[in-house]
């Protein structure tokens, strides 16, 4: 006697939890900083600006600005009064184009344990971390290059030291710093609440500092209680430093988004192709999604598996727009002061 024959196979069933660690998304901070100041009352771009820019495929666009300068105060009155003309410039915006795109081929999940849904749902993701982190890189590097390299209260009198206009802490002042962080705004002219964007070594020092709280022999909290922190894991430490960080007021960054011609257009599906503004998913970054249709022999996509699949449909699915990321006008960093202060925690 056997029951060989009509043992059962391989139990299969799906189970998407299991595998949803493998396509995890970034904490993407300085984005999210971003497009919240882009909408703050005080931004830096305009509603007419975004509303153009989002229009200007084709064109260079350009924001008026006057340039710094200085005047004197006389110690007598004059019968004269001499002109005073200010210096105007036009700024360039640079704009970056990002595009992505898959392929979803229905026909591949016949008779599979995936399905055309899982499927586009997982590809879905994985463009969408990568364009978030490429553009959390991005402004990152935007707010590094633009941060001030003028301290008007110089971070030495405070015992830190000035690491290429980074202000560098020891790691035994590492609680100190996120409270001088005001002071060092201040003596720049800049003054109310602070945005952090930090990285995880920051979060310990803040984690640690929140158990110095109220009824505590030392309290902390009131470091960061005017202080709104967004958190990046995209943020990394230079050599021999275990946080970093960046400090600014509301008004100080902002992100541009331009379409593509027919994008503007949002030609219909006439023709087999079609584009249509959407927004991201995580974000709510404004894109156009471009679609259309093909048909053909498409076997090898799923190697041995899909051998007998020579005709069939595939949807291509694509995603694009351009950007420019801003942070406040300055004549000459190495002049005059900006709102934005990066510091760093060493680890010794």
């Amino acid at each position: 006697m056997s029951l060989v024959n009509t043992l059962m196979l391989n139990l299969r069933e799906q189970s998407a939890g299991f595998y949803q660690w493998i396509d995890m998304p970034a904490q993407y901070g300085a984005t999210a900083y971003a497009m919240l100041d882009t909408e703050s009352p005080n931004s830096l771009v305009s509603p007419g600006l975004k509303e153009k820019a989002w229009a200007s495929i084709g064109r260079t666009v350009q924001i008026p600005v006057y340039d710094s300068g200085s005047v004197s105060i006389s110690a007598s009155r004059s019968a004269t009064i001499s002109d005073s003309e200010l210096t105007s410039q036009l700024y360039d915006c640079t704009f970056v184009t990002a595009s992505w795109g898959f392929t979803i081929n229905p026909a591949l999940y016949v008779n599979n344990e995936m399905t055309p849904e899982i499927d586009f749902n997982q590809k879905y993701i994985r463009y969408l971390n990568q364009f978030h982190t490429d553009l959390e890189t991005a402004i990152l590097a935007k707010l590094t290059t633009n941060k001030t390299q003028i301290f008007g209260l110089d971070p030495v009198d405070l015992g830190y030291t000035n690491v290429g206009s980074v202000v560098t802490s020891a790691y035994a002042d590492r609680e100190k710093i996120i409270g001088d962080l005001d002071a060092l705004q201040f003596g720049n002219k800049v003054y109310g609440n602070q945005n952090i964007i930090a990285n995880g070594g920051v979060m310990s020092i803040f984690n640690q500092m929140k158990e110095k709280a109220e009824y505590n022999e030392v309290n902390r909290t009131y470091q960061f209680r005017n202080k709104n922190f967004f958190w990046s894991n995209v943020l990394t430490n230079d050599s021999g430093m275990m946080a970093t960080m960046f400090s600014m007021p509301s008004g100080t960054s902002a992100i541009l988004f331009r379409a593509e011609r027919e994008g503007l257009l949002q030609t219909p599906n006439m023709i087999g192709y079609a584009w249509e503004p959407t927004t991201l998913l995580q974000s709510g970054i404004p894109v156009i999604m471009y679609s259309y249709q093909s048909a053909g022999d498409f076997n090898a996509l799923g190697s041995t598996a899909t051998a007998d699949n020579t005709r069939s449909i595939k949807f291509h699915v694509g995603f694009s727009v351009d950007y420019c990321i801003l942070t406040p006008y300055n004549t000459a960093l190495g002049t005059y002061r900006n709102p934005i202060i990066k510091a760093q925690v060493a680890k010794a």
